[in-house]
Protein backbone atom coordinates (compact mmCIF):
# COMPACT_ATOMS: atom_id res chain seq x y z
CA UNK A 1 0.00 0.00 0.00
CA UNK A 2 2.82 2.42 0.80
CA UNK A 3 4.15 2.14 -2.76
CA UNK A 4 0.74 3.12 -4.19
CA UNK A 5 0.41 5.99 -1.71
CA UNK A 6 3.86 7.23 -2.71
CA UNK A 7 2.72 7.21 -6.34
CA UNK A 8 -0.31 9.32 -5.44
CA UNK A 9 1.93 11.70 -3.50
CA UNK A 10 4.20 12.15 -6.53
CA UNK A 11 1.22 12.67 -8.86
CA UNK A 12 -0.29 15.34 -6.60
CA UNK A 13 3.10 17.00 -6.24
CA UNK A 14 3.55 17.12 -10.02
CA UNK A 15 0.11 18.62 -10.54
CA UNK A 16 0.72 21.21 -7.80
CA UNK A 17 3.93 22.34 -9.47
CA UNK A 18 2.15 22.72 -12.82
CA UNK A 19 -0.74 24.64 -11.22
CA UNK A 20 1.82 26.91 -9.57
CA UNK A 21 3.11 27.75 -13.03
CA UNK A 22 -0.27 29.29 -13.85
CA UNK A 23 -0.83 30.94 -10.47
CA UNK A 24 0.93 34.19 -11.41
CA UNK A 25 -0.60 34.60 -14.86
CA UNK A 26 -3.31 33.14 -17.04
CA UNK A 27 -3.55 34.13 -20.70
CA UNK A 28 -6.05 33.02 -23.33
CA UNK A 29 -3.32 31.11 -25.14
CA UNK A 30 -2.84 28.93 -22.05
CA UNK A 31 -6.53 28.22 -21.53
CA UNK A 32 -6.47 24.79 -23.21
CA UNK A 33 -3.40 23.65 -21.26
CA UNK A 34 -4.94 24.75 -17.96
CA UNK A 35 -8.19 22.93 -18.68
CA UNK A 36 -6.33 19.72 -19.49
CA UNK A 37 -4.35 20.11 -16.25
CA UNK A 38 -7.51 20.55 -14.18
CA UNK A 39 -9.14 17.52 -15.81
CA UNK A 40 -5.98 15.54 -15.00
CA UNK A 41 -6.24 16.72 -11.39
CA UNK A 42 -9.86 15.51 -11.26
CA UNK A 43 -8.83 12.07 -12.55
CA UNK A 44 -5.97 11.75 -10.08
CA UNK A 45 -8.16 12.80 -7.17
CA UNK A 46 -10.93 10.40 -8.24
CA UNK A 47 -8.42 7.53 -8.36
CA UNK A 48 -7.10 8.44 -4.91
CA UNK A 49 -10.63 8.76 -3.52
CA UNK A 50 -11.64 5.34 -4.88
CA UNK A 51 -8.46 3.82 -3.46
CA UNK A 52 -9.08 5.31 -0.02
CA UNK A 53 -12.74 4.24 0.01
CA UNK A 54 -11.80 0.67 -0.96
CA UNK A 55 -9.15 0.44 1.75
CA UNK A 56 -11.39 1.91 4.45
CA UNK A 57 -14.37 -0.27 3.59
CA UNK A 58 -12.63 -3.52 2.66
CA UNK A 59 -9.11 -4.21 3.84
CA UNK A 60 -8.91 -1.30 6.33
CA UNK A 61 -5.17 -1.14 5.65
CA UNK A 62 -5.34 2.65 5.95
CA UNK A 63 -5.73 2.22 9.71
CA UNK A 64 -2.68 0.04 10.31
CA UNK A 65 0.94 1.00 9.83
CA UNK A 66 0.46 3.49 7.02
CA UNK A 67 0.05 6.73 8.97
CA UNK A 68 3.18 8.38 7.57
CA UNK A 69 2.41 7.41 3.96
CA UNK A 70 -1.18 8.66 4.22
CA UNK A 71 0.02 11.88 5.88
CA UNK A 72 2.41 12.55 2.98
CA UNK A 73 -0.40 12.24 0.43
CA UNK A 74 -2.64 14.44 2.58
CA UNK A 75 0.14 17.03 2.73
CA UNK A 76 0.45 17.12 -1.07
CA UNK A 77 -3.35 17.28 -1.37
CA UNK A 78 -3.43 20.32 0.91
CA UNK A 79 -0.65 21.93 -1.13
CA UNK A 80 -2.68 21.34 -4.29
CA UNK A 81 -5.73 22.77 -2.54
CA UNK A 82 -3.75 25.92 -1.75
CA UNK A 83 -2.57 26.28 -5.37
CA UNK A 84 -6.11 25.71 -6.65
CA UNK A 85 -7.30 28.53 -4.40
CA UNK A 86 -4.87 30.89 -6.12
CA UNK A 87 -5.89 29.64 -9.57
CA UNK A 88 -9.57 29.98 -8.64
CA UNK A 89 -9.04 33.63 -7.72
CA UNK A 90 -7.12 34.21 -10.94
CA UNK A 91 -9.88 32.53 -12.98
CA UNK A 92 -12.53 34.82 -11.51
CA UNK A 93 -10.44 37.92 -12.06
CA UNK A 94 -9.99 36.80 -15.68
CA UNK A 95 -13.73 36.08 -16.10
CA UNK A 96 -13.15 32.40 -16.89
CA UNK A 97 -16.44 30.83 -15.77
CA UNK A 98 -15.44 27.24 -16.63
CA UNK A 99 -12.21 27.42 -14.67
CA UNK A 100 -13.97 29.15 -11.78
CA UNK A 101 -16.50 26.32 -11.46
CA UNK A 102 -13.99 23.51 -11.90
CA UNK A 103 -11.36 24.80 -9.48
CA UNK A 104 -13.94 25.44 -6.76
CA UNK A 105 -15.55 22.02 -7.20
CA UNK A 106 -12.14 20.34 -7.03
CA UNK A 107 -11.33 22.32 -3.88
CA UNK A 108 -14.54 21.00 -2.30
CA UNK A 109 -13.72 17.41 -3.28
CA UNK A 110 -10.16 17.52 -1.92
CA UNK A 111 -11.29 19.14 1.34
CA UNK A 112 -14.11 16.61 1.73
CA UNK A 113 -11.81 13.60 1.24
CA UNK A 114 -9.26 14.87 3.75
CA UNK A 115 -12.08 15.21 6.30
CA UNK A 116 -13.34 11.73 5.42
CA UNK A 117 -9.92 10.19 6.05
CA UNK A 118 -9.70 11.83 9.47
CA UNK A 119 -13.29 10.88 10.42
CA UNK A 120 -12.65 7.26 9.49
CA UNK A 121 -9.69 7.07 11.85
CA UNK A 122 -11.67 8.77 14.61
CA UNK A 123 -15.04 7.01 14.51
CA UNK A 124 -15.26 4.37 11.78
CA UNK A 125 -12.11 2.32 12.26
CA UNK A 126 -13.18 -1.37 12.30
CA UNK A 127 -10.09 -2.21 14.36
CA UNK A 128 -12.04 -0.93 17.39
CA UNK A 129 -14.68 -3.59 16.92
CA UNK A 130 -18.44 -3.00 16.99
CA UNK A 131 -18.64 -2.59 20.76
CA UNK A 132 -15.58 -0.34 20.79
CA UNK A 133 -17.02 1.94 18.12
CA UNK A 134 -20.42 2.09 19.84
CA UNK A 135 -18.85 2.89 23.20
CA UNK A 136 -16.60 5.59 21.73
CA UNK A 137 -19.47 7.29 19.89
CA UNK A 138 -21.67 7.19 22.99
CA UNK A 139 -18.87 8.60 25.13
CA UNK A 140 -18.15 11.34 22.60
CA UNK A 141 -21.85 12.28 22.48
CA UNK A 142 -22.04 12.34 26.28
CA UNK A 143 -18.95 14.53 26.58
CA UNK A 144 -20.34 16.85 23.92
CA UNK A 145 -23.67 17.29 25.77
CA UNK A 146 -21.93 17.87 29.10
CA UNK A 147 -19.55 20.36 27.52
CA UNK A 148 -22.51 22.27 26.05
CA UNK A 149 -24.16 22.46 29.46
CA UNK A 150 -20.97 23.75 31.10
CA UNK A 151 -20.56 26.33 28.30
CA UNK A 152 -24.12 27.55 28.91
CA UNK A 153 -23.35 27.90 32.64
CA UNK A 154 -20.18 29.81 31.81
CA UNK A 155 -22.01 32.25 29.53
CA UNK A 156 -24.72 32.85 32.13
CA UNK A 157 -22.37 32.90 35.11
CA UNK A 158 -23.25 36.40 36.34
CA UNK A 159 -27.02 35.82 36.11
CA UNK A 160 -26.79 32.46 37.90
CA UNK A 161 -24.47 33.60 40.69
CA UNK A 162 -26.45 36.78 41.23
CA UNK A 163 -29.45 34.65 42.27
CA UNK A 164 -27.43 33.21 45.15
CA UNK A 165 -25.62 36.46 46.02
CA UNK A 166 -22.31 35.23 44.68
CA UNK A 167 -21.92 37.45 41.60
CA UNK A 168 -18.51 38.54 42.92
CA UNK A 169 -17.27 35.03 42.18
CA UNK A 170 -17.95 35.16 38.42
CA UNK A 171 -14.27 35.14 37.44
CA UNK A 172 -13.50 32.07 39.54
CA UNK A 173 -16.64 30.31 38.33
CA UNK A 174 -15.95 30.90 34.62
CA UNK A 175 -12.32 29.81 35.07
CA UNK A 176 -13.54 26.55 36.61
CA UNK A 177 -15.99 26.08 33.73
CA UNK A 178 -13.22 26.46 31.18
CA UNK A 179 -11.08 23.90 33.00
CA UNK A 180 -14.02 21.47 33.12
CA UNK A 181 -14.76 21.89 29.41
CA UNK A 182 -11.11 21.21 28.64
CA UNK A 183 -11.26 18.05 30.75
CA UNK A 184 -14.36 16.92 28.81
CA UNK A 185 -12.51 16.98 25.47
CA UNK A 186 -11.85 13.43 24.28
CA UNK A 187 -8.40 12.51 23.08
CA UNK A 188 -8.26 12.14 19.31
CA UNK A 189 -7.27 8.86 17.63
CA UNK A 190 -6.27 10.78 14.52
CA UNK A 191 -2.45 10.94 14.11
CA UNK A 192 -0.97 14.35 14.83
CA UNK A 193 0.35 14.66 11.26
CA UNK A 194 -3.13 13.94 9.87
CA UNK A 195 -4.68 16.52 12.17
CA UNK A 196 -2.15 19.13 11.08
CA UNK A 197 -3.07 18.58 7.43
CA UNK A 198 -6.77 18.59 8.29
CA UNK A 199 -6.44 21.97 10.02
CA UNK A 200 -4.52 23.38 7.03
CA UNK A 201 -7.18 22.13 4.62
CA UNK A 202 -9.96 23.66 6.74
CA UNK A 203 -8.08 26.97 6.82
CA UNK A 204 -7.56 27.07 3.03
CA UNK A 205 -11.19 26.14 2.35
CA UNK A 206 -12.37 28.85 4.72
CA UNK A 207 -10.19 31.38 2.88
CA UNK A 208 -11.66 30.26 -0.46
CA UNK A 209 -15.22 30.70 0.78
CA UNK A 210 -14.49 34.09 2.33
CA UNK A 211 -12.98 35.30 -0.95
CA UNK A 212 -15.96 33.98 -2.93
CA UNK A 213 -18.36 35.72 -0.56
CA UNK A 214 -16.64 39.08 -1.00
CA UNK A 215 -15.96 39.11 -4.75
CA UNK A 216 -17.59 38.81 -8.16
CA UNK A 217 -17.55 35.20 -9.38
CA UNK A 218 -17.14 34.55 -13.10
CA UNK A 219 -19.62 31.67 -13.27
CA UNK A 220 -22.28 33.53 -11.26
CA UNK A 221 -21.69 36.66 -13.35
CA UNK A 222 -22.19 34.59 -16.51
CA UNK A 223 -25.55 33.35 -15.20
CA UNK A 224 -26.52 36.89 -14.18
CA UNK A 225 -25.85 38.09 -17.73
CA UNK A 226 -28.06 35.33 -19.13
CA UNK A 227 -30.89 36.40 -16.82
CA UNK A 228 -30.59 40.11 -17.64
CA UNK A 229 -29.47 40.07 -21.29
CA UNK A 230 -32.97 40.41 -22.76
CA UNK A 231 -34.19 42.96 -20.23
CA UNK A 232 -33.45 46.53 -21.44
CA UNK A 233 -32.82 48.94 -18.60
CA UNK A 234 -35.85 51.01 -19.64
CA UNK A 235 -38.04 48.03 -18.68
CA UNK A 236 -36.55 47.61 -15.23
CA UNK A 237 -38.88 47.87 -12.27
CA UNK A 238 -38.25 48.80 -8.67
CA UNK A 239 -36.45 45.98 -6.90
CA UNK A 240 -34.89 44.59 -10.08
CA UNK A 241 -31.91 43.41 -8.02
CA UNK A 242 -34.24 41.27 -5.89
CA UNK A 243 -35.53 39.43 -8.95
CA UNK A 244 -31.94 38.87 -10.07
CA UNK A 245 -31.00 37.62 -6.60
CA UNK A 246 -33.85 35.09 -6.72
CA UNK A 247 -32.68 33.88 -10.12
CA UNK A 248 -29.11 33.48 -8.90
CA UNK A 249 -30.06 31.99 -5.54
CA UNK A 250 -28.11 34.65 -3.63
CA UNK A 251 -28.92 37.41 -1.15
CA UNK A 252 -30.48 40.70 -2.27
CA UNK A 253 -27.22 42.45 -1.44
CA UNK A 254 -25.28 40.19 -3.79
CA UNK A 255 -27.96 40.57 -6.45
CA UNK A 256 -27.46 44.33 -6.27
CA UNK A 257 -23.69 43.84 -6.41
CA UNK A 258 -23.89 41.81 -9.63
CA UNK A 259 -26.36 44.23 -11.18
CA UNK A 260 -24.07 47.19 -10.45
CA UNK A 261 -21.10 45.27 -11.86
CA UNK A 262 -22.94 44.58 -15.13
CA UNK A 263 -23.81 48.26 -15.41
CA UNK A 264 -20.19 49.23 -14.65
CA UNK A 265 -18.86 46.88 -17.34
CA UNK A 266 -21.44 48.06 -19.85
CA UNK A 267 -22.69 44.53 -20.56
CA UNK A 268 -26.42 45.29 -20.36
CA UNK A 269 -28.88 46.39 -23.03
CA UNK A 270 -29.80 50.02 -22.58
Amino acid sequence: MQLRLDQFREEFSSISQKVQGYSDRLSSTESKDVRELIEDAFRTHANFRNYIIFNTNQSNSIAHGNDAAVASVMRESVLLLSKLKELHILANKGNDAWLSRKTYFLCIQIHSLINKIARHKELYDPSLGFSGLAARRLLQKTYSVLSSIVLSLERNAYRILKLVWLHGKVREFTRSCRKLRKALQMGSRVPRSWNANLHRANKVMKEVNIWRDQNILADVYEKALELMMNRPRKDWKSGEHKALADGLGVSNGKGSKYLNEMIHRGDLTR
